[in-house]
């Protein structure tokens, strides 16, 4: 796959550019601009994993995705797939910080 990349990134095909000219003229900065500012704004509570700001940033990708038509490939025809994920929690009475002066 990275040599795949670096191939690419070396060599681009010569029309490139004009093959992506139609994908480049329909990103709207008022459009992007305003899918950032829903997901970053703090009504999503910082989208952590397995959150309720989390599965609502996920309810919105899926939207946007089949608004443009695309069609859902998750887990039974959904647009989502179970992962398993792993929690941490800090211990802060178990941590430490040791800075080492000597050079």
């Amino acid at each position: 796959m990275i040599f795949f990349l670096a191939l690419l990134l070396a060599a681009p095909p010569a029309d490139l550019k004009a093959r992506g000219g139609a994908g480049l003229k329909s990103i709207r900065a008022e459009a992007l601009s305003a899918n950032i500012r829903f997901l970053a704004d703090d009504v999503l509570e910082g989208r952590g994993t397995g959150t309720r700001g989390h599965a609502i940033a996920a309810r919105y990708l899926a939207t946007q995705l089949q608004s443009i038509g695309y069609q859902p490939a998750g887990e039974k025809g959904t647009w989502l797939q179970t992962v398993p994920f792993i929690g941490m929690t800090v211990q802060p009475q178990s941590c430490a910080l040791e800075i080492d002066e000597r050079r």
